[in-house]
C-alpha cells in the first residue's frame, strides 16, 4: 500500500468516527464538535458519547473510591489535611536526578496540577492500579487507559481545588486569613456531596412525600447557605404509598421496622450495608 493510499484511509476513518459522534450527539440533544486535540481526545470523546450512563456512574465510583483508600479520606473535603510532597523530592525527581514517587503512600505536588512530571507519575500509578483490579475482579464494565486517566485527572483538580480552598488567604488588611476565620467556607462542599449521595440513594421513589410529616430524623435541610428548620408534627398521617423496597436499613424509620413482622420485613429486601450519616452544625 502505498503512502498516499495510507493517508486517505486513515483520513477517511477519522471522518467517520466525527459524523458517527455528530449522529450520537444530535440523537441526544447535546451536538458539540469534536474538540480539535489529540486523536485519544476524540476517541474518549466517542466513548463517552456512546455508553450507557450507568457505566460511567460505576466508573466514577470506583475511582473515588480507589482515591479514598489510597488518599486515607473518607470524604474529599479531608483532603484539606493532605501532606504534600516535599520541594526538594519533587525538584530532584524532575531533573531526572532523584528517586521516583512513594508508590505505597500516595503524596501530590499541591504546587502543581495534575500534568507535572511528579502528579503525573502518581495518577499513572492510580490508573495501573484500577485497570489491575478491574481484571482480577472481571469488572462488568471494562473503559481505556484513555477514559480512566481523564477522570483521574478530573479527580485531582477537584481535590487540588479543595485543598487550594483551604489555604489560608490574605486578608483586606493585609494579613494572612487563619482557617479558624474561614471555616464557613470548606464544609460546604462535603455537605453537598453528602446530600447528593443521600438523594441518590433514596432514588425517586424513596423521598419523602408530601403526605409525611416525620422524615428520618432530619431536622435541618440546607438552602444555599441557610439552614432552615423543619418543623416536625407529633404524629404521621397514614400514607397511601407501598413502602419502597431495597433501600439501606438506615434509611428506612426505625420505630416502624420495629412493628413490622420478619415476612413484611424480608418483602422489602431491605439492604444491611452501612450508610455514612453527617452531622452538620451551623456556626
Amino acid at each position: 500500500m502505498s503512502t498516499s493510499e495510507s493517508v486517505m484511509e486513515n483520513a477517511i476513518a477519522e471522518g467517520l468516527a466525527t459524523v458517527l459522534h455528530n449522529i450520537l450527539l444530535k440523537i441526544s440533544g447535546t451536538l458539540q464538535p469534536f474538540p480539535n486535540h489529540r486523536k485519544e481526545d476524540r476517541e474518549v470523546a466517542l466513548e463517552k458519547a456512546t455508553e450507557p450512563s450507568h457505566h460511567r456512574d460505576f466508573i466514577l465510583a470506583e475511582v473515588h473510591h480507589l482515591f479514598k483508600v489510597r488518599l486515607y479520606i473518607t470524604q474529599d473535603v479531608d483532603f484539606i489535611t493532605h501532606k504534600p510532597a516535599s520541594v526538594h523530592d519533587v525538584h530532584a525527581y524532575k531533573h531526572e536526578d532523584g528517586l521516583t514517587p512513594d508508590e505505597n503512600t500516595i503524596a501530590f505536588d499541591l504546587s502543581q496540577n495534575y500534568s507535572s512530571p511528579w502528579n503525573a507519575f502518581l495518577l499513572e500509578l492510580l490508573l495501573q492500579e484500577l485497570q489491575s483490579c478491574c481484571r482480577e475482579e472481571n469488572w462488568p464494565i471494562k473503559k481505556s487507559d484513555n477514559y480512566i486517566r481523564e477522570i483521574l485527572r478530573d479527580c485531582y483538580k477537584c481535590l487540588h481545588t479543595i485543598w487550594r480552598n483551604a489555604q489560608p488567604k490574605v486578608a483586606a488588611t493585609g494579613h494572612l486569613e487563619m482557617p479558624a476565620r474561614r471555616v464557613d467556607r470548606r464544609p460546604t462542599i462535603a455537605i453537598w456531596q453528602w446530600l447528593g449521595h443521600l438523594i441518590r440513594t433514596l432514588g425517586k421513589h424513596g423521598m419523602s412525600s408530601e403526605e409525611s410529616a416525620v422524615e428520618n430524623g432530619v431536622e435541618n435541610v440546607l438552602c444555599g447557605l441557610c439552614p432552615l428548620h423543619r418543623i416536625h408534627a407529633t404524629k404521621n398521617p397514614t400514607t397511601k404509598q407501598d413502602a419502597v423496597k431495597g433501600l439501606l436499613l438506615a434509611l428506612y424509620d426505625g420505630a416502624w421496622i420495629a412493628s413490622l413482622t420478619e415476612w413484611q420485613k424480608e418483602s422489602l429486601e431491605i439492604s444491611t450495608a452501612p450508610f455514612p450519616w453527617m452531622k452538620v452544625a451551623v456556626v
